[in-house]
């Protein structure tokens, strides 16, 4: 195992166990930080977050005016279930009425932010129910007009649900 040369405020440097200096080093599958000394492993706690793909009864599929990040997602609240937080925040991006959320499936990322920190996404597709008005910078589209910029897990979330479509 090397020393890090991280400048992350919110890696550890020092084992909590014993005191010595952390390392970064492979396990055999992946890169992790760690205790040469007592073997204590760090793991980081993910940001868990939902993506919300909000299907019109006409097929179209709700697009925000955002070409990295055209899909509703944020992060879950404490105490809240995916699902739950998927129709919650696709209601708050686009003013529908939303039911029957899918699961579509899940992708694990890297922070942006922090290298060091992952990011656990929970994917769902949503019904809307009628036609309310939408808030401004969200429009109707085709899963073609969908942009080809979209970040990595608002493409995952899209890939997923062309499966989804496919199987049903």
């Amino acid at each position: 195992m090397s020393e890090s040369n991280s400048k992350s405020s919110l890696r550890p440097r020092f084992c909590p166990q014993c005191g010595a200096a952390l390392v970064t080093g492979y396990d055999g599958e992946r890169e992790r930080r760690g205790c040469r000394h007592c073997g204590w492993i760090y793991d980081p706690s993910p940001i868990v977050e939902v993506i919300a793909v909000i299907e019109h009864s006409d097929g179209r599929i709700v697009r925000l005016h955002d070409d990295q990040m055209p899909l509703p997602h944020d992060q879950l609240r404490w105490g809240e279930a995916p699902d739950e937080a998927a129709v919650r925040v696709a209601a708050m991006a686009t003013g529908l009425r939303l039911s029957d959320p899918r699961f579509l499936g899940f992708i694990q990322t890297r922070d942006t932010s922090d290298a060091d920190c992952f990011v656990l996404t929970f994917c769902y597709v949503l019904q809307s129910e009628g036609q309310p008005p939408m808030v401004a910078g969200a429009e109707l589209a085709r899963l073609r007009e969908m942009p080809q910029r979209a970040g990595e897990r608002e493409r995952y979330a899209l890939d997923a649900y062309r499966a989804w479509l496919d199987r049903h």
